[in-house]
């Protein structure tokens, strides 16, 4: 399992990590842990491996969608010599998108920008995977919308 996450990942710490997050979870789901250990084998190790494969193209996804929007706000929050009006356009935009967002989506949103994965962020706000990831999934919308107003 470690092998193919490295091959995905590409670090074999990162592998290791999601590994090992793979199994505590399982271990935490006895339901799922009864149902493979009355499996054969080969059931089991496809499983394994199908969950292993799944995990990472996620953890890829996640890193790749927080590379955008780290862009998307270092493009905004840096500042170079630029026309005021354009400053001004900026500020408020940002403005805004902070506005709209209530106060637990503010809160996840700058753990996420930070780089906590979304289980990370379930534990430190003591809050549930879902809630993150459906969270998460809500604050870009939002963000994308209010970015949509401003550039049309």
């Amino acid at each position: 399992m470690v092998l193919l996450a490295i091959g995905y990942l590409a670090d074999p710490d990162d592998a290791s990590d999601l590994v090992m997050n793979i199994f505590d979870r399982l271990l935490a789901n006895q339901t799922k842990l009864e149902e493979l250990s009355n499996s054969s084998e080969a059931e089991m190790r496809n499983y394994l491996m199908l969950v292993t494969k799944h995990r990472c193209l996620d953890q890829i996804k996640v890193a790749q969608n927080r590379v955008k929007i780290h862009g998307f706000f270092n493009m905004i929050w840096l500042k170079t010599d630029r026309n005021k009006s354009i400053d001004a356009f900026e500020e408020e935009a940002i403005v805004r998108m902070k506005s709209i967002l209530a106060p637990r989506e503010s809160a996840i949103f700058e753990l996420h920008l930070k780089g906590y994965s979304n289980e990370e962020i379930s534990n430190e706000l003591s809050i549930s995977y879902n809630t993150v990831r459906n969270t998460l999934t809500n604050v870009r919308s939002k963000i994308r919308n209010v970015w949509d107003i401003f550039m049309n």
